[in-house]
């Protein structure tokens, strides 16, 4: 069994394997085992300088052993400690980043370190990690792969505009693959980039099928004036079985975004639970409120205002979202929204 170095990092042991390999390496200085010993022993008691100094010494292989080797050490003792095991922590890969610094781990090793970054919701560090792949691989797998990943990662922080790009490039790598075109959609969506959106969501259902795919190419030519072709995607939407709920509230947008509301709301009630109903709610009546002539559109915006509220109170999923989706520019002027965003 692979054993961890951290647990007696600290201990007479570690001094005493740490004069060993010294002394190994006075005998035979351009020993790779040793300087790989020793550089991870010295960056397991926190001597940050002396393992940056025989990580110096090493080649770009030896490297790569160093940066897997010292991942597994946390992995290890997270496993012996009955703590959960995976993928190293965020602070396993600042540290790695930090000792191996000015150099960088390998692609591989990076994108496991934005993907540790991306799942607690450090999204600027994710970029940074994937954009220093794609500053350095010539692969184009790696780079569809990168881009799409950063992509999710600029739309999680709120930068559309970004997201498209990257969802853009990894679409032109491999224009075959479905949810490129799908993410990129959504995203031009978010931005409200609408030529982009129905570009995307046309390679898309060329690809796949899907009740989402037809409401937001509907959503789009709805935006872009193109009400009967709006209609026709809204209808081709509904024809399809809603197997899932997010189908059933994409469903019930369709009906909404076709002048339909009563139908839309009918449908949400019995597809969500309560805090995503609240939330899905609101955008309906937002939607509602944007058909309507400006001295008509008051209490439907008081409506979606109330479902905010109560979706914010029960703390929704889609909260987050609020600010970036575009279906509540209409509301991005009224006080008690604003107030709303303000309060903690």
């Amino acid at each position: 069994m692979t054993r961890s170095r951290e647990p007696f990092a600290n201990t007479p042991t570690a001094t005493l394997v740490t004069t060993s390999l010294t002394i190994a390496l006075r005998l035979d200085p351009t020993s790779v085992e040793a300087l790989l010993e020793r550089s991870l022993m010295f960056a397991a008691v926190g001597k940050t300088t002396e393992a940056k100094e025989d990580l110096s010494r090493l080649d770009d292989a030896a490297r790569e052993k160093f940066a897997r080797r010292f991942l597994l050490d946390e992995e290890v003792t997270s496993r012996e400690s009955k703590r959960e095991a995976g993928t190293a922590s965020p602070g396993r890969y600042e540290n790695l980043l930090s000792i191996m610094s000015p150099a960088l781990p390998p692609p591989s090793i990076l994108r496991k370190a934005a993907t540790a970054f991306y799942n607690v919701g450090n999204y600027a560090r994710a970029i940074e990690m994937h954009t220093a792949i794609l500053n350095v691989t010539t692969d184009r797998k790696i780079k569809e792969d990168s881009h799409h990943w950063r992509g999710h990662a600029f739309q999680a922080s709120g930068d559309a505009v970004r997201a498209v790009g990257d969802f853009e490039e990894a679409a032109a790598i491999a224009p075959d693959e479905a949810p490129y075109w799908r993410d990129m959609a959504e995203a031009a969506w978010q931005a409200q980039e609408l030529e982009k959106a129905l570009v995307a969501s046309d390679k898309r259902l060329a690809l796949e099928t899907s009740i989402k795919g037809f409401v937001l190419r509907g959503r789009v030519r709805a935006a872009l004036g193109d009400r009967a072709g709006a209609h026709d995607d809204f209808a081709r939407s509904i024809q399809i079985p809603a197997k899932t709920p997010d189908d059933r509230v994409m469903v019930a947008y369709a009906f909404a975004v076709d002048g339909q509301i009563g139908k839309g709301l009918e449908l949400l009630g019995d597809a969500v639970e309560s805090s995503t109903a609240n939330y899905h709610r609101a955008a309906l009546y937002a939607i509602n409120a944007a058909r309507l002539p400006k001295g008509q559109r008051e209490g439907e915006l008081r409506l979606a205002v109330a479902e905010l509220k109560k979706a914010k109170a029960n703390e929704a999923p889609e909260w987050p979202d609020v600010q970036t989706n575009p279906d509540f520019a209409i509301l991005r002027e009224n006080p008690e929204f604003k107030a709303l965003l303000r309060k903690r």
